[in-house]
């Protein structure tokens, strides 16, 4: 089995089914998930048909949050989700498989959402404004979920590591492929993930306490989409003198 973080984080009482049913939802409620080329993990029909798995992925969230990845087992995840060692297994290997699984959707929902928000913009100015949110939008009503995945996702011996990887290239891409439209010319792509690192590693500060209210994460929004337009402004000028 892969190595886990031995990292617990706290379930604070704002963090509860509904809310977790109604991010997965979201994303099975997406018409763009349905018409996009993107390469999602999991289809929203997927999940539509196996109301069980859903029901794994839903109260598992909450049995890691509560306990921390390591001290969960499968009987934990059986027990909370009401179901039988026999359907578990129908959909996952382990409780890893679950976490993969979990984690996968996460990046489904983010790729999807930012997707949908960057493709309205008219100027590399308002794609810079975008990429924030690839980080920042679930901090408040979420945090504790998104928090853990970070944390997790961010360690290179993760079985998340690979599928975090995988979600930069996608979201680098997609802002590529909007700078091109805009202005019709691509940039470097070690610029962007530059940017994305930045957000990511600003994200987890903040996820750990370092924010204190919605001001906060306004403020850093504005800072990050500033350094943001900045540094794709150049890299657009640049390229136009290649």
């Amino acid at each position: 089995m892969e190595a886990i973080s031995h990292t617990a984080a706290a379930r604070p009482p704002s963090t509860d089914r509904a809310q977790l049913r109604a991010v997965i939802e979201m994303m099975l409620s997406s018409d763009l998930a349905r018409a996009s080329a993107l390469p999602l993990h999991h289809a929203p029909e997927s999940l539509s048909r196996s109301p069980a798995k859903l029901e794994i992925l839903v109260n598992s969230m909450l049995v890691f949050l509560e306990r921390g990845v390591n001290q969960v087992t499968v009987q934990d995840l059986l027990d909370a989700a009401g179901i039988s060692r026999r359907t578990f297994y129908k959909y996952f290997r382990n409780k890893v498989d679950v976490l993969e699984s979990l984690y996968k959707l996460a990046v489904d929902i983010m790729v999807v959402s930012y997707k949908a928000s960057v493709g309205n913009a008219r100027t590399v100015g308002e794609v810079a404004g975008c990429m924030p949110g690839v980080f920042f939008d679930y901090h408040h009503d979420l945090a504790p979920v998104i928090r853990m995945m970070q944390e997790e996702a961010i360690r290179t011996d993760s079985p998340l590591a690979p599928y975090r990887k995988a979600a930069m290239r996608t979201v680098a891409g997609v802002v590529n492929e909007e700078i091109r439209r805009i202005t019709g010319r691509s940039i470097d792509p070690l610029i962007i993930h530059s940017l994305l690192w930045g957000m990511e590693g600003m994200s987890i500060e903040f996820l750990r306490g370092d924010a204190d209210s919605v001001n906060d994460i306004a403020h850093a929004r504005k800072v990050v989409s500033g350094i943001a337009e900045a540094a794709l402004h150049k890299a657009v000028n640049d390229s136009s003198r290649e």
